[in-house]
């Protein structure tokens, strides 16, 4: 939760050790209890003495600093007696003020939680959600949360587009956990769906999540690159890390992976055009575009995913040289749309 809000209510009620923090008295208590009540006929495991139970055992981070909650409340302003009462104070400002009107317009009522649960980092329980089905990770929610509900890959000239389409194709290099995958699907569900990603094991999830009517959905699993065939060793924790690169070092596991151009990877598809390039591959979205001269030919979207200066710079150029022109950008998001697509969208 962002700290100003509960700066304020520190301020305001004066707290300090030995005094309880939140009384039973206090119609806030109430107000949240309520809440969970409300909340628990949409979710049934929703327990609320148990998920304060564990919103009491999480450990600070202080206002603006990075960790599991966002609240200066855990065993420093407030006793160790009070943590459950100062729970139940910090989720009731999340319920209130940490809620996006983009995010509830795109599932409802339980975008409050999807806001919850990203603020907490933490996911007490599974939830199953419009657009994207089931959610149970950290990672899905932080993906939901700023993709969509804070619109970082969103563009209505590229959503009316796809939705209009008699039969979109998009490449989706990145796929991860597979929640833009569902996205895409969602918008059109004629579309067809090419996903790269180096981890294996992010399309087994992502197959998982889509489940077996997801043929629609086609997983190519290799590190995109200017180049076809090199092996590469990478180093990475969990394989499902939204932040895995084929630059990392110093991680507690290796593997050998096999690079792959965007050109060779498609041409057996004989793809006539291509309706949207989702790049999204953690600084290396530059090499990716080298190896894609005919692919970008075909495109008439890119959105782009930017991590460093050079990245920016040279996928800029690269797209440039290839005729396509910047429409928006929004935080590290660029949108591109090919000039004079019609006349070279057809081209074999």
């Amino acid at each position: 939760m962002r700290g100003r809000a509960t700066g304020r209510f520190v301020r305001a009620r004066g707290s300090h050790a030995g005094q309880d923090a939140c009384p039973a008295t206090d119609p806030r208590r109430s107000i949240f209890v309520f809440c969970c009540s409300v909340y628990s006929t949409i979710t049934p495991v929703f327990d609320v003495n148990q998920f304060i139970s564990h919103l009491g055992a999480l450990p600070s981070r202080g206002h603006r600093g990075h960790g599991d909650l966002a609240s200066p409340c855990f065993g420093r302003v407030f006793p160790r007696s009070s943590q459950t009462c100062a729970a139940v104070r910090e989720v009731y400002y999340l319920f209130r003020s940490q809620m996006k009107k983009q995010l509830k317009e795109l599932i409802g009522p339980k975008g409050r939680l999807v806001s919850l649960f990203r603020t907490l980092r933490a996911v007490p329980f599974a939830l199953e959600l419009p657009v994207f089905g089931t959610v149970s990770t950290l990672d899905e929610v932080l993906n939901i949360h700023d993709n969509f509900g804070k619109g970082e890959l969103r563009h209505p000239e590229v959503e009316n587009h796809l939705r209009s389409a008699a039969a979109p194709v998009v490449v989706d290099c990145g796929v991860n956990i597979g929640v833009t995958i569902r996205w895409w699907h969602h918008l059109n569900n004629r579309a067809r769906v090419f996903g790269f990603d180096m981890m294996q094991e992010a399309h087994a999830f992502t197959q998982d999540r889509i489940g077996s009517a997801g043929s629609w959905y086609e997983p190519i699993t290799c590190a995109l690159s200017a180049t076809e065939g090199d092996s590469l060793e990478i180093s990475f924790d969990d394989p499902l890390f939204g932040e895995n690169s084929v630059t990392a070092t110093g991680r507690r596991q290796t593997r050998t992976v096999k690079t792959g151009t965007l050109d060779a990877r498609l041409a057996p598809y004989g793809l006539v055009h291509i309706d949207l390039l989702k790049i999204d591959i953690e600084g290396h979205g530059a090499e990716a575009l080298k190896g894609g001269s005919r692919t970008l030919e075909r495109t008439r979207y890119v959105l782009f995913e930017t991590h460093n200066r050079q990245e920016i710079s040279e996928s800029a150029r690269l797209l440039h040289d290839a005729g396509f022109q910047l429409i928006a950008m929004r935080n590290r998001t660029l949108v591109y749309e090919r000039g004079n697509y019609q006349a070279t969208s057809a081209r074999p």
